[in-house]
């Protein structure tokens, strides 16, 4: 359901909404403070919280957090092309008293107004909403340059370590020709290899890494044994960390080595037409991991013939969500389930 439809609270199942909402948010802000979202948010870094709720006949909706509670608090509906503006301008705040109704030129104006607009913005302490004060920024630089971490100093000012990573490297608060020093066993730009002040493994280390690979262990068993993580063993593998010239090809992955041909391959071709057989005759997918021994992953990379191709086999069309839904609900009307538990 879009913002521009509206909503309406009497559409709503109550009980479903009562279990999914005021438990994921912090109401202990006094004072005026804000009560901020703590669920989930909407994907691609979008600021503003998320949350899936249902009509009374079953059908899901997603939308923000903060709607809903305006509708519970404010009265029982949002007119269409209508949005929740905050007082606070802060995206997860669902405090009611924060909240106001306005269109989306009421939304913009505000926005002008307190200098948040890209065109218009203010920047540095002028900022509606900055945290930071020039001296603080100063600080933050000078103490990066005597030694301390990006991590200590987020701390110390209340603030995250990638915000002071912009500080520093000039992206935010940003000041013409800078006299500040950016530490050289940093690793921008900084020292490589074990002349890196940060780093955890040696040279012979990364070489025993490579060779290792090589010989079929795989970069989870690695990462274990030498204490770092998978990303960091993935990255030495492709060359993208610990770079050496004309490297010899250590990757299982760009030598082609697939199907029955690698080492460490947990399944066979037969296995894997065997797989797509039995979910035909409607084996589910706890049934065929439990039977070969493989992650849920893997069969479902079987059965949309993302792994161990098959020119031969069609993966079955994916069934689209407004589908899946109604199945479920067939499913609970059928079975007489409601909330999840059978008969009540």
């Amino acid at each position: 359901m879009s913002i521009s439809k509206g909503l309406k609270l009497a559409d709503l199942d109550l009980n479903y909404l009562g279990r999914h909402l005021w438990n994921k948010i912090d109401t202990s802000g006094t004072n005026g403070e804000c009560w901020e979202w703590q669920g989930t948010r909407w994907f691609g870094g979008d600021k503003y919280g998320r949350i899936e709720i249902r009509t009374k006949e079953g059908v899901p909706v997603r939308t923000s957090p903060h709607r809903i509670v305006y509708l519970l608090t404010h009265g029982g509906e949002i007119p269409p092309k209508m949005c929740i503006c905050h007082t606070c301008d802060n995206p997860l705040c669902c405090r009611p008293d924060h909240l106001w109704l306005g269109t989306y030129g009421d939304n913009l104006h505000d926005c002008i107004d307190k200098g948040r607009f890209i065109p218009y913005m203010k920047r540095g302490e002028e900022h509606g909403i900055a945290k930071l004060t020039w001296e603080e920024v100063k600080a933050i630089r000078r103490r990066y340059s005597d030694g301390e971490t990006q991590d200590a100093l987020a701390d110390a000012f209340g603030s995250s370590q990638a915000n002071v990573r912009r500080i520093i490297q000039n992206e935010q608060w940003v000041v013409e020709n800078p006299d500040w020093i950016v530490r050289e066993n940093h690793w921008w730009p900084g020292r490589r290899g074990e002349d890196n002040n940060f780093t955890r493994l040696t040279q012979k280390q990364v070489d025993e890494i490579r060779e290792r690979y090589k010989r079929g262990e795989r970069q989870k068993e690695l990462a274990k044994a030498f204490g770092v993580n998978h990303g960091t063993i993935s990255l030495i593998i492709r060359n993208e960390t610990w770079v050496v010239e004309n490297p010899v090809v250590t990757s299982r992955g760009q030598e082609h080595i697939r199907g029955d041909d690698n080492p460490t391959a947990k399944l066979t071709f037969r296995k894997a037409r065997k797989i797509r057989e039995l979910s035909k005759d409607g084996w589910t997918y706890k049934e065929l991991k439990e039977e070969f021994g493989v992650e849920t992953g893997t069969i479902s990379r079987v059965l949309r013939n993302q792994r161990w191709i098959d020119k031969d086999y069609k993966p079955r069309p994916p069934i689209p969500r407004s589908e899946r839904w109604k199945m479920r609900v067939r499913y609970r009307e059928e079975n007489g389930v409601k909330n999840g538990i059978s008969g009540t």
